[in-house]
């Protein structure tokens, strides 16, 4: 089991009402550099969610890309709606960059990523089906 850590420090006011994710590190290190990814491994296709924030008992509350929360990125959210569908009935789970498997998952096909064979949110939302 990992170390109970915060991956991203303290989201200004704007976007942490009640300072519901202050900075504060449960195991002596603070993860900032690890990313946080949808990923079906039968389709090999990931998308990316940003850095994972948790509360200070260690659990994962949400993901943050800068200083806004994931969730309030239009684009991702209906590429991640499109995807779960896209994928339904396949297995879905949710890794981290610093997961052990995390290398072969990081050849996978990326929706919005930036590598040649990765696919752009806009490409992505503009096709049908993935299966």
């Amino acid at each position: 089991m990992e170390p109970l850590t915060v991956d991203n420090g303290y989201l200004d006011s704007q976007y942490n009402p009640g300072g519901r994710f202050p900075a504060v590190t449960v195991s002596g290190r603070s993860d900032v550099s690890i990313s946080s990814y949808l990923v079906c491994p039968s389709r090999k296709l990931i998308i990316g969610l940003g850095k994972r924030l948790r509360d200070p008992n260690g659990a994962v509350t949400g993901f943050s890309i800068g200083n806004h929360l994931t969730s309030e990125d239009p684009q991702l959210t209906q590429a991640m709606w499109k995807f779960l569908a896209d994928t339904a009935g396949e297995e879905v789970v949710v890794k981290f960059s610093d997961d052990e498997e995390f290398e072969e998952i990081a050849g996978y096909q990326e929706i919005g990523g930036d590598e040649y064979d990765d696919i752009s949110f806009e490409d992505y939302l503009r096709s049908g089906s993935q299966g």
